[in-house]
């Protein structure tokens, strides 16, 4: 449980509810680790680049109370933690079983590879995308693809993160 401020409490989600999550419930789900009065000045606009993802911005010109945001950020550190390297690699070695392979290289090396890109990223955030290609494509896939995939499933959750640590980082 975490305190949303003002006494409210959540829970921080588990990876598999994140991962079983639709965008709009894990959307919810982060913004309620948000305590509610910085929550309240927090609005989301349309973005003006072709990605199409929304920026945020901070409303209001009294300054942001730096107990809210340690909260805020405290609550969505859980969040951002990569899956382990095990999780990873039997996500990788499930998705190498179910796809076909254009180009057969080792085994070891490619899951290692992987590993160390799909390390930087949430844990529910790699491990759905990985859990998802097989529905998308029969061939394994390529980094880009997937990247794209987390990207899109992340985007807002990283951007809130950044926005708060940075906003933290200047007082």
């Amino acid at each position: 449980m975490v305190h949303g401020g003002h006494g409210v409490a959540t829970r921080v989600p588990t990876v598999a509810e994140l991962v079983a999550a639709g965008q709009v419930e894990i959307d919810r789900m982060v913004m309620a680790l948000v305590p509610s009065l910085l929550a309240s000045r927090l609005k989301w606009t349309l973005g003006t680049s072709l990605d199409g993802l929304r920026q945020l911005r901070l409303i209001g010109d009294e300054p942001v109370d730096q107990a809210d945001l340690a909260m805020a950020l405290g609550n969505l550190d859980p969040l951002m933690r990569p899956a382990s390297r095990q999780e990873l690699a039997a996500e990788l070695t499930r998705l190498r079983g179910l796809t076909a392979q254009k180009d057969r290289i080792e085994p070891e090396l490619s899951i290692a590879a992987w590993v160390d890109e799909l390390g930087r990223w949430p844990a529910d955030v790699s491990i759905r995308a990985l859990r998802e290609w097989k529905s998308l494509s029969k061939w394994w896939p390529t980094w880009n693809e997937i990247e794209g995939l987390m990207a899109r499933r992340t985007g807002e959750r990283l951007e809130l993160y950044a926005r708060l640590r940075a906003r933290l980082g200047r007082s």
